[in-house]
């Protein structure tokens, strides 16, 4: 079995979490055919899995987000070309579900109040709605090559909202020193780490600790469930290296704290958890 590999920043959260995605994709394609892992190896990420990449995305963008309707395109801000535009009457806080012509569907809620029991992790606020953040994201990985351990570097001007998970875009006005939109300017998003970290999130989640979240690293081929609770910190395979990061407000994050309206939240970089090993002293 052949598989696929991609370039990881371990010190990004969301690149981290949409590793996880990979292999919860890849799981829930190929389940009846393979027995699909996924492990770091440095700062790669490799799922054993029949095909490529391209043939999770091919998969996942047959599928249509329930409720969420298409509308006419428009031009991108500074292209020539047209982006497909979604409309969705419902709820910021609803689940997108995404339904295949076969009838089979996948419920997406890390972000949404029906999501009982774990710990909520939700970046945006306001007018945004998860279905349709989705939808873009979807239509989105259909313009990249998308067989390339680049994956994650690959930015695409969508001029649309995001989830925000990748650390890249949660970057505030004060980080750089003006508001881009403001100046009318659309940053660069990176879909494919806000569509497999939202994917991610429906399986795996970091362990709450104290106000941060700790996601674990494994090292050894692992199918998804194993992985799950590695990933989470509650399974300890030899080499299993930790990363903590916090959830902050985009303007807390850039160090005004208890600013007024900043629901809008963004991962910050991860750091390494190192344990200290302690030498017993001799006494003779």
């Amino acid at each position: 079995m052949s598989g696929f590999s991609v370039d990881v920043d371990l010190e990004n959260p969301g690149q981290l979490l949409a590793c996880c995605g990979l292999l919860e994709a890849a799981d829930r394609l190929w389940r009846q055919c393979a027995f699909v892992t996924g492990h770091f190896d440095g700062d790669r990420f490799i799922v054993g899995a029949p095909a490529n990449i391209s043939a999770v995305v091919e998969w996942l963008r047959k599928a249509s987000v329930k409720n969420v309707q298409g509308k006419p395109p428009k031009r991108a801000r500074g292209s020539n070309s047209a982006l497909a535009e979604y409309d969705y009457s419902g709820s910021g806080d609803d689940p997108a579900v995404l339904c295949w012509p076969d009838g089979s569907e996948w419920r997406l809620n890390s972000w949404s109040g029906e999501d009982f029991g774990r710990t909520r992790i939700k970046t945006f606020a306001g007018q945004m709605k998860g279905p349709k953040v989705m939808a873009h994201l979807l239509d989105w990985m259909g313009s990249l090559e998308v067989d390339t351990p680049r994956l994650f570097a690959l930015g695409f001007n969508g001029n649309a909202s995001v989830f925000g998970f990748d650390a890249r875009k949660g970057r505030a006005a004060l980080d750089v020193g003006f508001s881009s939109d403001a100046l009318g300017l659309s940053g660069e998003d990176f879909p494919a780490v806000e569509l497999f970290a939202a994917i991610g999130l429906q399986g795996f989640r970091p362990r709450q600790d104290d106000d941060a979240l700790v996601l674990g690293v494994w090292q050894q081929p692992l199918p998804v469930e194993l992985a799950r609770a590695a990933a989470g910190c509650a399974f300890t395979p030899p080499g299993l290296r930790r990363f903590r990061f916090r959830l902050l407000g985009r303007k807390e994050r850039s160090g005004v704290v208890g600013a007024p309206n900043d629901q809008y939240k963004a991962f910050t970089r991860a750091q390494e958890i190192f344990e200290r090993v302690r030498e017993d002293s001799d006494d003779d």
